[in-house]
């Protein structure tokens, strides 16, 4: 049984600093579904992590950034780096 790719972000997202983890998802009409997880560490530090097709990656950001700018940086740089992926045959366009 595979694990979901929700489930792996949210297992990883766990590890992140900082109490309240806010999770949500975002559909990309080339990429499909990016899941997003937040959290702030006690120095008011946000990390994000973004997970999409079979990807996922962390991001430390500077103190007291607007949570609505981490998850817009979380996901324009999945679709980037997606789209990356794909141009030099390493993803799938499908």
């Amino acid at each position: 049984m595979e694990t979901s790719e929700l489930e792996i972000a949210e297992r990883i997202a766990r590890n992140l600093p900082g109490d309240k983890l806010d999770m949500a998802s975002v559909e990309d009409k080339k990429i499909g579904m990016i899941y997003i997880a937040t959290k702030v560490d006690l120095d008011g530090c946000p990390h994000g992590l973004w997970a999409c097709n079979g990807t996922a990656r962390t991001i430390h950001f500077k103190k007291d950034t607007n949570l609505g700018t981490v998850r817009q940086v979380l996901v324009n740089d999945a679709a980037a780096f997606t789209e990356e992926m794909q141009a030099k045959g390493v993803f799938s366009n499908a």
